[in-house]
């Protein structure tokens, strides 16, 4: 993805927090150097060190909290847009290349989805109605299917 000296560069060192999980969204980064972790609830969940990386915008662009961590692994150089409808109507391509990355990650969670169901079906079909007669490995399957409303 390119980039535009037009907005800001920052560096960030090693072991560096980015911005912390639960921040309200005030702007999306773009890795220009380095290698980024991203952490939810203390455990990483991904890796990112493509430079041209667009990082942050899901929950910029849901008007949302940040759902991780997001630190430094490597000393790193970001490039910080804070204005997000500028930097998308300059360059419209911006814009299809973020909503591929998201349509990526949305079918990441669909197929792992899947998966979970299918690993319910193994561990014991369906589920049932009251939390006492599941087995532990299932209880936090159930609550995701059922926050999902999701039956098997």
């Amino acid at each position: 993805m390119n980039t535009d000296q037009a907005y800001p560069e920052k560096k960030f060192k090693a072991g560096q927090l980015i911005f912390q999980q639960g921040d309200v969204s005030r702007a999306i980064y773009i890795l220009l150097e380095g290698e980024l972790a991203v952490i939810e609830d203390g455990v990483r969940i991904a890796s990112i060190g493509e430079p041209g990386s667009v990082v942050g915008e899901s929950a910029y662009l849901i008007g949302c909290e940040r759902l991780a961590d997001l630190k430094a692994d490597t000393d790193c150089r970001l490039q910080v847009v804070e204005d997000v409808e500028r930097f998308f109507r300059e360059d419209p391509k911006r814009s299809l290349e973020v909503a591929r990355t998201l349509a990526e990650r949305l079918r990441d969670m669909d197929l792992k989805f899947l998966e979970l169901r299918k690993l319910t079906k193994r561990l014991g079909g369906d589920l049932p109605d009251e939390e006492r007669d599941l087995p532990e490995e299932l209880k936090l399957v159930r609550s995701y299917l059922k926050a999902w409303n999701v039956s098997i």
